[in-house]
């Protein structure tokens, strides 16, 4: 029988993803309220061989900053008739997990990942320190993996008898985290998500900034006078994009006006930026976030124009 929410008289009855698609785009998309702030989820598919020379392409990794676990994401739907398939990937994972130049390898791929978006280097910089990246995963991580009660997350829209029989025999057991929909009965695009989160909850966000966290125009001309070539050329670029300007292709922008400084810089350039601006005890003047193409920026609206208006000057 088919589940149902009901809020405000309305009902909102399960729906089940057609494709492990579409469930993976939601794991992605809500990756911090599932896994936490601390969290690093890596969408990375790439082949992993074991020892025996088998490979498995893992749907995603996941890094937990604050306890340094490292976990293999898998993404199932109810839908299928068996999971064999997911004894048999988990446990070429884990085994491949043994081989030194597979941790070796993995090790690389994260970092590769990291540096490859300015945002994720600082927030990862910040967590552990002025260690090399690869070393940490490798020396801090990877080797310890084996010492974690759980190596391997399952993520599926609805868990049953059969997922729990097959992540049964695998040792460590799995976690298997229940990622449920519910679509509105009379608007099938409104939905409500249902899940437990796999962190503990640090308790409500504070509240939005007092009207003396606004930045007044002279105050904005004075900051933005004072940033780093780097700093100024990404809120440069921001304030020119309508909409919002994925990873890559600011990187590339980037690449294109700085030339070879931009690697000069690059490592604490929005860390320090951000660190400046709660200096001022000011709002932000930029936010990230994620969506189906990628990791994104985006220019506060409240203060595109200002910023626009002094780079044109």
């Amino acid at each position: 029988m088919q589940e149902m929410l009901l809020k405000d008289g309305v009902r909102y009855y399960q729906h089940t993803p057609e494709k492990e698609e579409e469930l993976e785009l939601l794991v992605k998309k809500y990756q911090k309220e599932i896994f936490g702030e601390d969290a690093i989820l890596f969408d990375i598919k790439q082949k992993i061989k074991s020892e025996t020379g088998r490979g498995t392409i893992p749907d995603a990794y996941l890094f937990k900053t604050d306890t340094e676990e490292f976990f293999l994401v898998e993404i199932e739907l109810s839908s299928h008739p068996e999971y064999s398939h997911i004894t048999e990937q988990v446990g070429r994972f884990l085994s491949a997990l043994k081989d030194w130049k597979t941790r070796q390898k993995i090790a690389s791929i994260l970092k590769v990942y990291i540096t490859s978006d300015i945002v994720l280097e600082k927030f990862t910089m910040d967590k552990i320190g002025t260690r090399d990246i690869y070393q940490y995963f490798l020396e801090n991580v990877l080797e310890k993996i084996e010492e974690q009660t759980s190596q391997v997350i399952i993520v599926i829209d609805r868990i049953t008898p059969e997922i729990r029989e097959a992540c049964g025999i695998l040792r460590p057991n799995p976690r298997i985290l229940e990622f449920k929909s519910y679509t509105r009965e009379d608007a099938e695009s409104v939905r409500i998500y249902q899940f437990t989160p796999s962190y503990k909850h640090k308790g409500p966000k504070p509240p939005p900034p007092p009207p003396e966290m606004e930045w007044s125009k002279m105050e904005l001309f004075a900051f933005l006078k004072e940033r780093s070539e780097l700093q100024t050329a990404f809120l440069k670029t921001l304030s020119k994009i309508k909409e919002k300007l994925h990873a890559d292709e600011l990187i590339r922008e980037l690449k294109s006006m700085l030339g070879s400084e931009f690697f000069v810089h690059i490592g604490g350039a929005l860390g320090g930026l951000n660190n400046a601006i709660n200096r001022q005890h000011k709002e932000y003047l930029y936010h990230d976030g994620w969506d189906d193409k990628g990791h994104f920026y985006e220019m506060a609206p409240k203060y595109k124009d200002l910023i626009y208006e002094f780079f044109s000057k």
